[in-house]
């Protein structure tokens, strides 16, 4: 149903139904302080943790830099083009993790920054106001008490400088009112452009982060593919010469078993009888 609205002309009347609707607000507000307690604190939590996937990633990049391995005999071709496809995908991934270094410096001042300001600058300030309103409102009605309670007998010179002091409490009443419905006023309008806009600025920071690794990525989906294919070839090359070597092993120990058995010494029957 949402909140009800607050009227300025409620600030003379202080009625029941406005403290009912001020208590809205705060309770409203309250919870909103906690939500964006919370998203500062998940923003951090996730901040870091992006953090340290990126340096994780910066240092397996820069492992994969570094990874080197000999040929048998020459090297071919396709060895060498392997080889220089380590170091241009290690380099894809530090170039990526340069895009997400710049996007977490955004999006800290971005999106953590500016949740923050709002929950100090407008809630805390907010919270304030009402200090403020609750000092106001108990020196007014101890004074209505007091000026209620006075009896009918004191000196009209008496009354009236009550009267006055009344009249001021009051009046400072009234402007500690205005100004804490102004400030609820305010805070509840603002929460929807100032806590939305920082999230939308997160969205479109992660968005083009993305767009720009993957163009990263489409750039060397040629020389992926070309890569690809060539460990392909190799694949089934060594495979080939895998069979090759089994039947090769296999013919060996064949040959190897029937020179074997043909060059034994043979005792004949009787030397069997005998044993």
């Amino acid at each position: 149903m949402g909140l009800p609205p607050l009227e300025y002309i409620d600030c003379y009347l202080d009625s029941p139904s406005f403290r009912d609707t001020i208590a809205l607000y705060e309770k409203e507000l309250e919870e909103n302080a906690v939500h964006v307690k919370s998203l500062v604190k998940e923003c951090r939590h996730m901040i870091q943790a992006t953090e340290e996937f990126s340096k994780a990633q910066h240092s397996f990049a820069t492992a994969l830099s570094n990874f080197k391995f000999e040929s048998i005999g020459g090297e071919t071709e396709a060895e060498k083009m392997i080889m220089n496809s380590l170091q241009t995908f290690a380099q894809l991934l530090l170039t990526i993790e340069d895009y997400r270094h710049s996007m977490l410096s955004t999006i800290s001042v971005r999106l953590l920054q500016n949740l923050e300001r709002f929950r100090k600058e407008h809630i805390q300030s907010t919270k304030e106001e009402k200090k403020q309103f609750d000092r106001s409102s108990e020196k007014y009605y101890q004074s209505l008490e007091k000026k209620l309670g006075m009896s009918n007998k004191k000196k009209e010179s008496a009354l009236n400088e009550h009267d006055q002091h009344l009249e001021i409490e009051h009046a400072g009443f009234r402007q500690a009112s205005f100004n804490y419905v102004c400030k609820l006023q305010q805070v509840h309008a603002m929460k929807q452009y100032e806590l939305i806009e920082p999230i939308i600025g997160y969205i479109s920071d992660v968005s083009t982060f993305l767009h720009q690794a993957y163009d990263n990525i489409c750039a060397l989906k040629p020389e992926l593919r070309a890569v690809q294919f060539k460990v392909q070839i190799l694949r089934e090359t060594q495979l080939e010469e895998q069979q090759k070597q089994y039947e090769l092993k296999a013919q060996v120990i064949e040959v190897s078993l029937y020179h074997t058995v043909h060059t034994l010494p043979y005792y004949g029957d009787e030397h069997f009888h005998k044993a």
